[in-house]
């Protein structure tokens, strides 16, 4: 096999090398057990002086991938370790504001290794956040990535609430390889996702529900995005209530400053003081809203004026001093503990996972794919104290 070395000025000859022959084995271009030119031969062909050949052969045997045999030769050593699929999240796990990222990392791991015992996956995240320093490439977790990329040989990438690939696909070495990668982002119409929760039947269904149960007057506390954008949770409100010939939902976006899921509950808990304050003929029949994190402030609200929820679910068993219902998109097998009536519409963080799995393994096989994206949607379900 002839080996051929596009120069690149920046990076070291002997880097580069590497790289090459990395990449090579990585691909199964190198077979396992395939011999290796010389050292003589092999920098013969890319023309570089044979001290850096050996500087490079040295680092792969130490590595694993090469075995060198005493006047037989060099091999690609056969390769044990397991095939990765990287899981790219843009959000940090360490937030306690990411447990729904943290539940689809959990179900992704446990499901990669039933589908086949030699793969693994590896967590970079925080992405986000790290895209706006002013040199992301050499942020700690880029590194991090870059090195095992170099390391391991890479199946696949998922890509997990974070606009990263633009920088990911900046390294010639991963624009290279043509991996398959799929993307989850939650329902933002300018982001391409392969999957997405359909926040469009939440929209919809939330208020059907409402409806059914004799309730009209409708607030929506909304933590997705700009009030403004037509995204596609208000124009499954939107439909809903003109279908339905209800009142317009009066739309309170909250804050997207925060950072943690304290600050999360404190904005939402603030604003719903100040809805509770209202006299009770301009206060909502319901308080819909948009995260369950920020439902724990709404019920602090509640507990601090001394009024109760209206059950949703049996509108006519109410005490007296009742105040509007709350319904709020959540995470099922997450379950948060609010103290009133709560009715929740449930996203499947493994149902998510499951999707995202399913077209990786068929942009990594080259099946045929669905119709893209895939929308998943939730379910309602009562939660009583």
């Amino acid at each position: 096999m002839n080996f051929a070395l596009p120069i690149e000025k920046p990076a070291a000859l002997h880097v580069q090398i590497e790289h090459l022959l990395r990449s090579q084995i990585r691909m199964g271009k190198l077979r396992p057990g395939s011999c290796l030119p010389s050292t003589g031969e092999l920098a013969r062909q890319l023309d570089v002086n044979p001290s850096t050949v050996q500087k490079v052969m040295a680092r792969l045997s130490a590595d694993g991938l090469i075995v060198r045999l005493p006047k037989r030769g060099t091999f690609v050593k056969s390769q044990e370790s397991p095939m990765v699929i990287g899981v790219l999240v843009g959000a940090s796990l360490a937030n306690d504001a990411s447990y729904f990222q943290r539940a689809i990392f959990e179900h992704l791991r446990l499901a990669i290794t039933e589908i086949n015992p030699r793969w693994t996956c590896r967590l970079y995240d925080a992405l986000t956040a790290l895209k706006k320093t002013p040199d992301f490439s050499h942020t700690f977790t880029y590194q991090h990535f870059i090195d095992d990329f170099q390391n391991c040989p890479f199946k696949g990438l998922i890509l997990i609430s974070g606009d990263v690939e633009d920088e990911i696909q900046k390294n010639r070495m991963i624009a290279g390889q043509d991996l398959p990668i799929v993307r989850f982002h939650p329902a933002w119409d300018k982001s391409p996702s392969d999957v997405m929760m359909d926040f469009y039947h939440f929209g919809r269904e939330s208020i059907e529900f409402i409806a059914q149960k004799g309730f009209k007057k409708i607030l929506y506390l909304r933590t997705l995005n700009d009030a403004t954008d037509p995204t596609f949770d208000l124009k499954g409100i939107g439909d809903a209530s003109k279908a339905l010939g209800l009142p317009k939902v009066e739309i309170h976006p909250l804050s997207c400053d925060w950072l943690t899921g304290n600050q999360l509950e404190q904005t939402a808990f603030k604003e719903t003081r100040r809805i509770l304050e209202k006299n009770e003929n301009a206060r909502p029949d319901v308080l819909l809203v948009s995260d369950d994190i920020a439902t724990r402030g709404v019920v602090r609200a509640f507990v601090e004026k001394n009024i109760c929820s209206r059950n949703l679910s049996s509108p006519s068993s109410n005490p007296d001093r009742t105040g509007p219902g709350i319904l709020t998109m959540a995470n099922e097998g997450i379950d948060l503990h609010y103290a009133l009536p709560v009715t929740r519409y449930e996203f499947s963080p493994k149902t998510l996972a499951m999707k995202l799995l399913e077209i990786l393994q068929r942009r990594i096989t080259g099946q045929s794919l669905p119709d893209l994206p895939i929308r998943i949607p939730g379910s309602i379900r009562v939660k009583n104290p």
